[in-house]
C-alpha cells in the first residue's frame, strides 16, 4: 500500500511523542500531542494495527486501570528511517534502549504521576517537550514553548524525610542548571507539610502538591502551594506565572545501549522479573506493600485496621503477597507479623 506523506507526517510525530515519554496512556497523549481524545484514541488504534507500538496495564490507587504503549521494534524502525537517524542517534535523542526501558517500568507509578502532572502543563502551554533524568534529584524537566523550565521531583511513599531532605538539598547545589520552577508531589498530609517547610529554605521557585491533587485534579484546579504564600495555585497560574528563563540538567548517554525487548500485554502473574511488578500488581496489592513500608512488622489485625478492609480481604492479599515472596511472616513476641521481604 503506498501511503500520502501527511499519513507519514502523523504517523511519525506521533511515534516521536512516544519516543520521548514511553509508557503514555491515550489521554495523556491527547493532552500532549494537542489532540481530540477521539484523534488520540485513533492514533493509537492505527500504530498497534501497524505493530509501530504495543502496550501493557497499569493501575494505581489513584490512576484506574488504563493501557500504556511503548515504541515495538517495528516503531524504532520507522522513526529511524523517516527521522533519518541511526539507532545511535535514537538512544542519545530519546529514552527507548533497554536499559530506560528497565528503568521507566520500575518507577511506572510515578512515570504515570508524571505524566498526568505534564498533561496538565501542556493544557496550559503547549507544546512542551519532556526529558526523564536516570540518577539526578529531578525525576523529569519540562521545557515550555518559550524557553521556560520546570523540573519535577516526586516523592515515594517510601522514601523518608532524611533522604528525600538530601535529594533537595543536591538539586539546590545545583548552580549552573536552575529551572524557572520545581513542583514537588508528596503522597501525604505528613510528607506535604514537610516538603512545605523544608521549600522556604529554598533560593529556587517552587510549589508543592499532594499526589492526589496534582494527578485527579484539572489545569484550573488549586493544587499547587507556594511555601511562602497562604492560597493555593491552579496550574494554569503557576505556568503563567513563570518569569524567568531557566536550564535543564542534561545526563551523559547510556555508554552501551541497547534494542528494548517487547514486553508480554498479557502477562499478569507475579512470575515476571521485579522491574515488571509495578505493572502487575494491583492498586490494592500496592497499598498493602505501602503501609508494610511505613507500619513494619504489624499484625494481619493491624494491618486491617490500617487499610480498612475486613480480616478475609487482608488475608486474600497478603496470600498472593506472600506466594510472590514480596511479603513475609515474622515472629516477635509470640505474634505472627508481617513485613517486607527486604524489610
Amino acid at each position: 500500500m503506498v501511503r500520502q506523506s501527511r499519513d507519514i507526517d502523523r504517523i511519525t510525530r506521533t511515534l516521536r511523542h512516544f519516543a520521548a515519554m514511553p509508557f503514555l496512556d491515550r489521554l495523556e497523549l491527547a493532552a500532549i500531542a494537542v489532540q481530540s481524545r477521539g484523534g488520540a484514541y485513533d492514533s493509537i488504534a492505527e500504530l498497534k494495527r501497524e505493530g509501530l507500538v504495543d502496550s501493557i496495564k497499569h493501575a494505581t490507587d489513584l490512576m484506574k486501570s488504563t493501557k500504556r504503549f511503548y515504541l515495538t521494534e517495528d516503531g524504532l524502525d520507522w522513526l529511524s528511517y523517516y527521522d533519518e537517524l541511526t539507532l545511535d542517534d535514537l538512544y542519545r535523542r530519546y529514552p527507548v534502549s533497554s536499559h530506560w526501558q528497565r528503568i521507566l517500568l520500575e518507577r511506572l507509578d510515578a512515570v504515570g504521576t508524571i505524566y498526568r502532572v505534564v498533561s496538565s502543563v501542556a493544557y496550559c502551554a503547549s507544546p512542551i517537550q519532556l526529558r526523564w533524568y536516570r540518577a539526578l534529584p529531578l525525576d523529569a524537566g519540562i521545557t515550555l514553548h518559550d524557553g521556560r523550565t520546570i523540573g519535577v521531583i516526586r516523592q515515594g511513599a517510601t522514601s523518608d524525610r532524611t533522604s528525600f531532605a538530601k535529594r533537595v538539598w543536591r538539586e539546590e547545589r545545583t548552580e549552573v542548571f536552575v529551572p524557572s520552577l520545581l513542583l514537588f508531589i508528596v503522597p501525604d498530609h505528613m510528607r506535604f507539610q514537610q516538603t512545605r517547610d523544608l521549600l522556604t529554605r529554598l533560593s529556587q521557585p517552587a510549589v508543592v502538591a499532594l499526589e492526589k491533587e496534582a494527578v485527579l485534579s484539572s489545569a484550573d484546579y488549586k493544587a499547587w502551594h507556594h511555601p511562602r504564600l497562604s492560597g493555593p495555585r491552579s496550574m494554569d497560574n503557576v505556568t503563567s506565572t513563570l518569569d524567568r528563563l531557566g536550564r535543564l540538567p542534561v545526563e551523559p548517554p547510556l555508554s552501551r545501549p541497547s534494542l528494548p525487548r517487547n514486553l508480554d500485554s498479557d502477562d499478569t502473574g507475579f512470575d515476571v522479573p521485579d522491574h515488571l511488578l509495578p505493572s502487575v500488581l494491583k492498586p490494592a496489592e500496592k497499598r498493602v506493600l505501602d503501609v508494610l513500608a511505613d507500619w513494619p512488622c504489624i499484625t494481619s489485625k493491624d494491618l486491617s485496621g490500617l487499610l480498612g478492609v475486613s480480616s478475609a480481604r487482608t488475608a486474600e492479599l497478603t496470600g498472593s503477597l506472600i506466594s510472590a515472596n514480596l511479603v513475609t511472616r515474622v515472629k516477635m513476641n509470640g505474634r505472627n507479623r508481617l513485613a517486607l521481604t527486604d524489610w
